[in-house]
């Protein structure tokens, strides 16, 4: 911070004034932008038979809410990249393609990019996942609409707990200290 107030009084000496008021006027926009679009939770939502829906809340009150339907819905897979001398392991949705422009079949939706929960808390979402997304293949013929299971991932946790999925898959309690 000391550094950024330095290099901004030598742009005084250098700059006109209604230049540099420009430009802290600029740094509190961006400032106040990035404090506006921070994530506070990200929760997934899994319904047999109908899709995945998942909803990212903001600091600023605002919804992000994404609808896959069940149709296009492959798999759920975990999925890891590597940033500069870390590997960083996520969840992601594989959705199915039907343009023809496509080369390839499938489509990755990445989740939680937000929060980066670390991988024992991405296998216990991955196995309440599959076990929704098993259901639908080893029962489809009976009925089309299964209980929700709903995962979520929220900054501001205070209980650690475990999950515990009750006899209709509904994820009930889920937090973790070592989101991040």
């Amino acid at each position: 911070m000391s550094i950024l107030f330095i290099s901004l009084l030598q742009l005084h000496q250098r700059l006109q004034p209604p230049l540099l008021l420009l430009i802290i006027v600029l740094l509190l926009c961006l400032l106040i932008y990035r404090v506006y679009n921070r994530v506070v939770s990200e929760h997934l939502l899994l319904v047999a038979g109908l899709g995945a829906q998942v909803t990212t809340k903001y600091h600023g009150g605002h919804k992000l809410v994404q609808f896959v339907p069940w149709s296009v819905l492959v798999d759920v897979i975990i999925a890891e990249t590597i940033s500069m001398q870390r590997v960083l392991f996520y969840i992601a949705l594989l959705v199915k393609q039907d343009l023809p422009q496509y080369h390839e079949k499938h489509k990755m939706l990445p989740l939680f990019l937000s929060s980066w929960p670390r991988l024992p808390c991405l296998q216990v979402i991955y196995q309440s996942c599959q076990s929704v997304l098993l259901r639908r293949s080893s029962s489809a013929m009976k009925d089309n609409i299964r209980s929700p299971s709903c995962l979520s991932t929220n900054h501001v946790q205070e209980n650690s707990q475990d999950s515990t999925i009750d006899s209709l898959g509904i994820l009930s309690k889920f937090s973790n200290k070592e989101w991040r």
